[in-house]
């Protein structure tokens, strides 16, 4: 590996973020801690250079000024930053900050489990940031509106009604998170649909059969006309998707199908094992907690909901990709998990091992990244082109 810089910073941000997050849980300051990880992490994924599928993309777009069509909102953004002096390489510094600042937001409410919130969240996201770039930075506006989201008590439309203040703070984050990218809107309505309408976790004696059938049997049976309406309602009402639409056989059928996602046996079995095993102890983990109940009720139904969407498109990278930012939202349940398992997890000790999947594409991602360049690798300046 001739990127020895890659292996080292990401093996710091890695230890800033475990041992903030230990200090913060023993009740040290939470600020004084969780700026060290903004910063380091801000460095390491802001100073990359063509790491991403999206990174040459959102750099053109950004060292142009051109106004992104779908989602205007992304382009003022970029036009204030271009503004301040920020560049098409210098852009991602303030994409990663703002992404990992409203994660840290979102987090300070749950300080107690930091020691395993913070690396949790660190190891699921990191690829996410890194390689969709536009979603990633919408997705931060998301961290805010669970945030609020989860705050609210009230359990009944009538009390609901009157926090009007609350209300109007969801609003403000969903229309700055789907202004930026509509994709977190599937996000968006799970969450909210699950934390005030379902208030009762998916019974892993049905949602782990269900997501068996959807990884081995229904990708070889699925019909695919079957999405034929739901994709016209969609081009009827956005342009982005009905320009998917106009090349639906590419995105939504068989002869679309690609390989980049499709898993050997041996890793596919690893990750049926860990995400049976993260839906079986989530759900003893809210039958045996008393703390932010209605939280991983809504995260757990989101992840099962997500991965069985990610499992029958596993070829699909539209569908694939929705059903993955779905289920990413799993990471941030497994801090729980790992918390509160001297409680209820005398007889299932040996299903923690089958945990480790969660941590296959960050080691992936470690090992065998393809192009692991920083901004000092190149003859490029970060600020004023």
């Amino acid at each position: 590996m001739n990127n020895i810089d890659f292996l080292l910073l990401n093996l710091l941000l890695l230890m800033v973020f475990c041992h903030s997050g230990k200090m913060i849980s023993r009740g040290y300051n939470y600020w004084q801690y969780a700026r060290y990880c903004i910063i380091t992490y801000t460095f390491v994924l802001g100073c990359r250079f063509a790491r991403g599928t999206d990174y040459h993309g959102y750099s053109t777009l950004f060292a142009s000024g051109m106004q992104h069509a779908e989602n205007p909102m992304f382009s003022f953004i970029n036009s204030l930053l271009s503004f301040i002096g920020f560049n098409q390489y210098s852009c991602f510094i303030a994409y990663a900050l703002v992404f990992v600042t409203c994660a840290m937001w979102f987090m300070k409410d749950y300080r107690l489990y930091a020691k395993y919130m913070f690396p949790c969240f660190l190891i699921g996201y990191i690829l996410f940031e890194e390689s969709m770039i536009r979603q990633a930075f919408s997705y931060s506006f998301f961290f805010l509106y669970i945030r609020q989201l989860f705050r609210i008590k009230e359990t009944t439309l009538h009390k609901l009604w009157q926090n009007k203040k609350g209300l109007a703070t969801l609003l403000l984050f969903w229309i700055l998170t789907t202004s930026i990218h509509t994709g977190n809107l599937f996000s968006l309505i799970l969450v909210t649909y699950f934390y005030f309408f379902y208030k009762h976790p998916f019974s892993p004696k049905i949602a782990i059969p269900i997501y068996i059938i959807c990884t081995y049997i229904l990708p070889n049976i699925f019909d695919y006309s079957l999405l034929n309406p739901i994709l016209e309602f969609a081009a009827n009402n956005n342009d982005l998707a009905a320009a998917y639409y106009e090349k639906a056989d590419i995105w939504f059928s068989k002869t679309g199908q690609q390989d980049i996602y499709e898993k050997n046996i041996i890793a596919e079995g690893f990750q049926v094992l860990g995400s049976s095993t993260f839906i079986f102890l989530t759900y003893q983990t809210i039958k045996h907690g008393k703390r932010h109940q209605r939280m991983l009720i809504s995260i757990l139904n989101m992840f099962i909901i997500g991965l069985c969407i990610e499992s029958v498109f596993v070829k699909l990278e539209i569908l694939h990709r929705i059903g993955q930012t779905i289920d990413q939202i799993g990471y941030l349940a497994l801090p729980f998990i790992l918390f509160y398992r001297p409680i209820y997890t005398n007889n299932y000790k040996i299903l923690f091992v089958f945990l480790l999947w969660f941590m296959y594409y960050y080691i992936k991602y470690w090992l065998f990244s393809p192009w692991a360049m920083f901004i000092w690798d190149t003859p490029y300046s970060l600020f004023f082109s």
